[in-house]
C-alpha cells in the first residue's frame, strides 16, 4: 500500500510539473514576437512564459492589424517548436490578425482558422534567404473558415531544380468558406508548395498569385482531393499537384486551373462533374501504374492531356472511367521522359468513348523519351477512339488491342503503320464527308467506310474484316493497280456502299483467306479504265474466299453496262439492252398476250 502511495504521490507531482497552462496574447493591438513571456497572459493554468508543449495559445481579437511572430527564439539555429493547441477569436470586423509562423511551428490538436468579423490567418513563411522554409503541423485537421486564410509565403528555397517552399502537414485540411493563398516565389525556378494529408473544398477560394514573388510556375501539391464547391483559381501561374488515389469534383470552378496527377504503381482516379482544363499524368515513382479519369460534367469535356513515365522500364496507363471529349490530343511529354532506355504511355477505353475530334489534328503518339511503346486497349467491351485521323508510326511502337475502333472523320492521311500488333479484333472506320487515305505497313484490323470514300495510298494492305455500308467508298488505290489482302476467317462485305477500283491490264484485286466469304448488296462499281481494259473481258475481282458468297443489285458506272460478279468472285460486263429493244420486247408479249386470249375464246365459242 505504502508503494501504491508513493507511486500515486510521485505521478502527481509529474502531472503538475508537466501542467497544461493556457496563454492568451495581451494587446488587441499590438503584435510581437512568440517567444517574449511580457506579451502573454497566463489564463489558466501555471505557465510563466509562452505557449510550449501542450499548452493552448490563444490570440484573441484584435483592433487593429497584428502580427504576432513565431520565430522559436532565434534567428540562426531554429528548432522545431510545439503547443496544443491554437484558438483564433477575431470579431472586430476590417481588422487581420495574423500569425507569422517564421520557423517549424506542430500543434496536436485540430486548428480552425476563421473569424466572426474580420479575418484570422495564418502566414507560413522564412525570415530571410537561405533559411529552411517552415513547417506548420497540425496533427489532427487543419480548416479554413469563413475569414479565415492560410497563406503560403512568396519565400522560397533553392534546391535542386525547384525552388521549396513551405509545407503545411496535416491529417486533412478542410476549405469552409475561407481562402487559401499561394503566393508567387522567386522567379526562374519553379516553387513546390506542399500540404500533406487530404484536401477538401466546400466552398471558399485557393488563389495563386501575388506575394513577394514574380514566379510563373507556382505548384500547390496535395494528397486525396475533394473539391464540392468553391473556386480555385490559378491566375496564370499556379497548378494544382495531386498525389492522393483516390479524388473527386463535383461542384465548385477550376478556372481552367491546370492539375497534375502524380501517380504511383497504386494508381489514381479522378472523377469530376465540373469541365477539366489542362490535365498532366506524371508517373512519379517507377512500375506499372494507373490513372482513371471519369468526366461527368456536361459534354464530358476534358483539356489537353499530356502523360509522362519518367522511368526506364515503367508503364503509365490512362484509363476512361466515363466517354471523355476534348478539344485538344493526347500526347506524350517532350520532358520528364527517361533519358535511356524506354517506357511505355498506353489509353485504355474501357468501353467507352474518347473523342478528339473537335482538336482538327491526328492522334500522334510520340515518344517520351528515347523509346516509348503505346499501347490503345479496351479491356472492358468494345471502345471507340474518334479522331480527325491517326499517325501511329511516330512512337517507337503502337499497339493496338483487342475492340478498338479507331474512327476518323477528316479528310486527310491516316498513317496505321509502325512497330507492334494490330488486333484482328479492332477496326478502323471513316464516317468523314472527304476523301481520307490510309497506310501502313503491318496488317490492320477491319477496315469500315461508313461514309465519305476512304482510298487505300499503296499497292498492297492486310487487313481483318471489311464493311462498305450505303454513303461509304473504299477506293482501291486510286487510279493504280492494288491488292487488298483479308487475313484468314474475315469476310468482305458490302451493302448499299462503293467500291472505287482500276481495271485494265494491272487491275485491282481482293484475296481472301480460308473462311472468309464475301458479300455485296446493292453495289455500285466506280470502274477506272485503266489501260488494257476492255468491256468483253472478265477480270478476277475476288478470289480465295469461299464459294459461299451472296451477290445482289450491282451498278456500274460505265454508261451501258451492266456488272455481274460470280460466286467466284469474276466480274464480267453486259451491255444493257437500247430502249427501242425494249420496246420490241413489250410489243411482242403483248401479241402472246392478245393471241392467247383469241384462242381462249374461240375454244368457249366451239363448245357453246
Amino acid at each position: 500500500m505504502k508503494k501504491l502511495i508513493l507511486s500515486l504521490v510521485c505521478m502527481s507531482l509529474s502531472l503538475q510539473a508537466h501542467a497544461q497552462s493556457l496563454y492568451s496574447w495581451k494587446s488587441a493591438t499590438a503584435g510581437g514576437t512568440w517567444q517574449t513571456p511580457a506579451d502573454w497572459s497566463t489564463v489558466s493554468g501555471s505557465g510563466t512564459t509562452y505557449p510550449a508543449t501542450g499548452d493552448t495559445a490563444e490570440l484573441g481579437n484584435a483592433t487593429s492589424n497584428r502580427t504576432v511572430v513565431y520565430n522559436n527564439g532565434s534567428t540562426t539555429s531554429p528548432t522545431e517548436g510545439t503547443i496544443g493547441s491554437l484558438d483564433f477569436n477575431q470579431t472586430t470586423g476590417g481588422v487581420t490578425n495574423e500569425l507569422d509562423v517564421a520557423f517549424s511551428l506542430s500543434v496536436a490538436n485540430a486548428v480552425t482558422v476563421s473569424a466572426t468579423n474580420g479575418t484570422s490567418e495564418i502566414l507560413l513563411d522564412a525570415p530571410s534567404s537561405g533559411a529552411t522554409a517552415p513547417f506548420f503541423v497540425v496533427a489532427n485537421s487543419l480548416t479554413i473558415g469563413n475569414g479565415g486564410n492560410v497563406t503560403f509565403s512568396g519565400f522560397s528555397d533553392l534546391i535542386g531544380s525547384e525552388n521549396v517552399g513551405a509545407v503545411l502537414e496535416t491529417d486533412s485540411t478542410v476549405l469552409n468558406g475561407g481562402t487559401l493563398a499561394i503566393q508567387a516565389g522567386n522567379s526562374g525556378n519553379p516553387t513546390v508548395y506542399t500540404l500533406t494529408g487530404a484536401l477538401t473544398m466546400n466552398s471558399g477560394n485557393i488563389n495563386f498569385g501575388g506575394g513577394i514573388g514574380t514566379s510563373t510556375d507556382n505548384r500547390l501539391s496535395t494528397g486525396n482531393f475533394t473539391m464540392n464547391g468553391g473556386s480555385i483559381n490559378s491566375n496564370g501561374v499556379g497548378s494544382l499537384y495531386i498525389y492522393g488515389t483516390t479524388n473527386n469534383i463535383t461542384g465548385g470552378s477550376l478556372n481552367n486551373t491546370p492539375i497534375f496527377l502524380e501517380n504511383g504503381p497504386s494508381g489514381q482516379s479522378l472523377t469530376s462533374s465540373v469541365a477539366l482544363s489542362n490535365v498532366t499524368i506524371n508517373a512519379a515513382a517507377a512500375g506499372t501504374s494507373q490513372v482513371v479519369i471519369a468526366d461527368t460534367a456536361s459534354g464530358n469535356n476534358i483539356g489537353p492531356v499530356t502523360m509522362i513515365q519518367g522511368n526506364n522500364g515503367s508503364s503509365t496507363t490512362l484509363q476512361l472511367g466515363s466517354d471523355l471529349k476534348s478539344a485538344y490530343q493526347i500526347t506524350a511529354g517532350t520532358t520528364g521522359g527517361p533519358t535511356t532506355g524506354s517506357n511505355s504511355l498506353g489509353i485504355d477505353l474501357a468501353g467507352h468513348t474518347l473523342d478528339l475530334t473537335a482538336s482538327g489534328t491526328n492522334f500522334n503518339p510520340t515518344n517520351n523519351g528515347p523509346s516509348t511503346a503505346w499501347t490503345l486497349a479496351s479491356t472492358t467491351g468494345q471502345g471507340t477512339f474518334k479522331a480527325a485521323g491517326f499517325t501511329l508510326s511516330s512512337a517507337a511502337s503502337t499497339t493496338v488491342g483487342d475492340n478498338v475502333t479507331l474512327l476518323a472523320t477528316g479528310a486527310g492521311a491516316n498513317d496505321l503503320g509502325g512497330s507492334g500488333t494490330i488486333s484482328q479484333s479492332s477496326a478502323f472506320l471513316y464516317t468523314g464527308s472527304g476523301r481520307a487515305t490510309v497506310i501502313s505497313n503491318r496488317a490492320v484490323g477491319g477496315l469500315q467506310v461508313q461514309n465519305g470514300i476512304l482510298q487505300i495510298n499503296q499497292a498492297a494492305m492486310t487487313s481483318a474484316a471489311v464493311l462498305v455500308s450505303n454513303g461509304g467508298t473504299l477506293d482501291l488505290n486510286g487510279t493504280a493497280a492494288g491488292t487488298l489482302t483479308l487475313q484468314s476467317g474475315n469476310s468482305f462485305q458490302v451493302n448499299g456502299g462503293t467500291l472505287a477500283l482500276t481495271l485494265g491490264t494491272n487491275s485491282d484485286q481482293i484475296l481472301g483467306g480460308a473462311g472468309g466469304t464475301f458479300s455485296l448488296t446493292n453495289l455500285t462499281l466506280d470502274i477506272d479504265q485503266a489501260s488494257g481494259f476492255n468491256v468483253n473481258d472478265s477480270y478476277q475481282l475476288f478470289s480465295g474466299f469461299d464459294s459461299s458468297a451472296s451477290v445482289d443489285d450491282i451498278e456500274t458506272n460505265i454508261l451501258g453496262y451492266d456488272a455481274d460478279i460470280s460466286s467466284t468472285g469474276v466480274l464480267t460486263l453486259q451491255a444493257t439492252p437500247e430502249p427501242s429493244m425494249w420496246l420490241l420486247l413489250g410489243f411482242g408479249f403483248l401479241l402472246l398476250v392478245g393471241a392467247g386470249r383469241r384462242r381462249k375464246s374461240h375454244e368457249l365459242t366451239a363448245k357453246v
